[in-house]
């Protein structure tokens, strides 16, 4: 039984819903541009010297363009939720450890 609620988990991570908002209006590569962008940045600059405001900043900037971009932010967090917590553990724990 739990390999078809698995299979009903993956379903929702597939599910294409075009869009013509601007983050769907993108052209792929300039994604992956931004995502590298970001993801390099808050890597590079984190640390017990570096302001954490900066962090929260580009946060709080990501999370305003998902929802301008029409990202359904609440069903997002519904379907990926512990996913998303997961992630921000292991970095937030990473963190601890190595600064």
């Amino acid at each position: 039984m739990i390999i078809f609620h698995i299979l009903h988990l993956a379903e929702s991570l597939i599910t294409y819903e075009p869009s013509d908002r601007f983050l769907h209006r993108l052209n792929p590569i300039t994604k992956m541009v931004l995502f590298v962008t970001v993801v390099t940045s808050c890597l590079v600059f984190s640390g017990p010297g570096y302001p954490w405001w900066l962090n929260f900043g580009v946060l709080v900037l990501l999370v305003t363009v998902s929802l301008t971009g029409g990202v359904p932010l609440v069903r997002e967090l519904r379907l990926r939720g512990v996913y998303i917590l997961a992630i921000v553990l292991i970095v937030f724990i990473g963190n601890l450890v190595f600064a």
